[in-house]
């Protein structure tokens, strides 16, 4: 199996993060003295992934200053580069395909931070022969519809009342 790979989607313009989001980005934001992303990338660590691509748009040469300065905080990271145009998650992460050379990957957003155990929802995710896991926290939610689609035709919808720290996956 190839070595584990993940993208950090750190492009976002972080407005709920204003005003200071108005002179940085939201990935260096700081949360007791470390930025949201060099938490997200020792979270990655803890579970052995050292190859990471980090997509950056807003204020991006922060970012890439801030990574280049640290080292990668111990990671190999590499960017995919979204100034022109901020693409969302679903066209970030398909620019950023190719730089994560592996079909299989994590894909975490800058402002989560969790200790969820990795490491565990990956063996879920491989003994499940899953297309895609993802995990959630425990929340009350209004219904949640999640709409999947494969070859261009809706797939089904799961309305959840609900979640109680569940981990969804989706197989063919």
């Amino acid at each position: 199996m190839t070595e584990a790979r993940a993208m950090i989607l750190s492009a976002g313009l972080g407005t709920r993060f204003k005003p200071w989001t108005d002179h940085h980005p939201k990935a260096l934001a700081l949360v007791n003295g470390k930025s949201l992303l060099q938490r997200n990338i020792e979270y990655l660590q803890q579970s052995g992934v050292r190859n990471v691509v980090v997509n950056v748009h807003h204020f991006a040469d922060q970012i890439i200053s801030a990574i280049e300065k640290n080292n990668g905080w111990g990671s190999n990271v590499t960017i995919s580069d979204e100034k022109e145009e901020v693409l969302e998650t679903g066209g970030g992460i398909l620019k950023a395909k190719p730089l994560l050379k592996a079909n299989r990957f994590i894909t975490l957003n800058v402002d989560i931070l969790t200790d969820a155990d990795l490491g565990r929802m990956m063996d879920f995710h491989l003994q499940q022969g899953a297309l895609i896991t993802l995990a959630t926290t425990e929340r009350k939610l209004p219904v949640i519809y999640f709409l999947m689609e494969t070859t261009g035709f809706a797939a089904g919808e799961i309305h959840l009342q609900e979640m109680k720290g569940s981990v969804f996956h989706l197989t063919y």
